[in-house]
């Protein structure tokens, strides 16, 4: 099992809409579905949608919708910083990958969200570090 940070939008504009559906959201939506395709494959997606963008950027969000679609576990842990009152929301996965194209294309896991309240300052020192960072798997349990 993993624990994950997956965040609600640059300015939390996808906490409220995740927490309610019960699924983990991320950008990306102009890509289109990623379902069953590789790393390379979700890079050349990409590269495509976004041509003007340097490598190390497509690099960058190849790893991150890889991590998402490809190595995310149901059974996994999400954790969401909350932007609107500096919290946490904790849940566990609960769906592979999907792709809604009724809600503005939008990539998700099902998550069962356990609580939406915890304090970061409950969290090791080394953990909120980690919470100012891109998108990225975080070592909660180890993983």
């Amino acid at each position: 099992m993993r624990a994950w940070m997956v965040r609600g939008g640059r300015k939390g504009q996808r906490e409220q809409a995740a927490l309610s559906a019960g699924r983990a959201l991320i950008g990306w939506s102009e890509v289109g579905d990623l379902t069953n395709l590789s790393r390379e494959q979700i890079r050349e997606a990409l590269t495509t949608v976004h041509p003007s963008a340097s490598n190390y950027l497509i690099g960058n969000w190849t790893g991150q919708l890889d991590r998402f679609v490809n190595e995310m576990q149901v059974g996994d842990i999400v954790v969401m910083p909350l932007k609107s009152d500096g919290s946490l929301a904790i849940g566990t996965v609960r769906s592979d990958y999907g792709f809604d194209e009724h809600e503005h294309g939008e990539h998700f896991r099902s998550v069962a969200w356990q609580r939406a309240d915890v304090d970061r300052a409950t969290l090791r020192h080394d953990l909120r570090a980690s919470l100012g960072r891109v998108d990225q798997e975080v070592p909660l349990l180890g993983g």
